[in-house]
């Protein structure tokens, strides 16, 4: 069973004209009443931190997998060469948060102490069931 973020890709790609106006509404303010020395370097920073998070967003749902397999779960993340396998055994407790949302985060705590953050999942129920299932 692959983890899914569909939920969270919808927010986000509603949010993204909204980012994209306030940028060029701070952008315009900028240039318009900032001192000229700062107010271009700031519009920059705007513009480079605005394609910094569209490339982390791009980045996360393209390469940032996670797999529950019969007997263990899978995580991956291509471009900085991650990949972990844990079996079910190791986990001691399964807690969804922010379960007023749409999309929710499963933390998974592990036998060594160490947690895995399932971030911005879609059916973070049925995820923890299936993993105290396999418990």
């Amino acid at each position: 069973m692959k983890v899914t973020r569909e939920k969270y890709s919808q927010f986000i790609n509603k949010l993204i004209p909204a980012l994209v106006i306030s940028y060029f509404i701070q952008a315009f303010l900028y240039l318009k009443y900032a001192p000229v020395a700062i107010s271009q370097d700031v519009v920059v920073l705007l513009g480079l931190a605005l394609a910094g998070v569209f490339t982390y967003h791009a980045l996360f749902e393209r390469y940032h997998t996670v797999t529950l397999h019969a007997n263990y779960l899978e995580v991956q993340f291509a471009p900085l060469q991650v990949f972990q396998c844990h079996s079910y055994r190791e986990i001691t407790s399964v807690v969804v948060e922010n379960r007023i949302r749409a999309y929710q985060h499963v933390m998974i705590s592990l036998e060594d102490g160490s947690k895995l953050k399932l971030a911005y999942v879609d059916d973070a129920e049925k995820i923890r069931s299936f993993l105290l299932e396999r418990n």
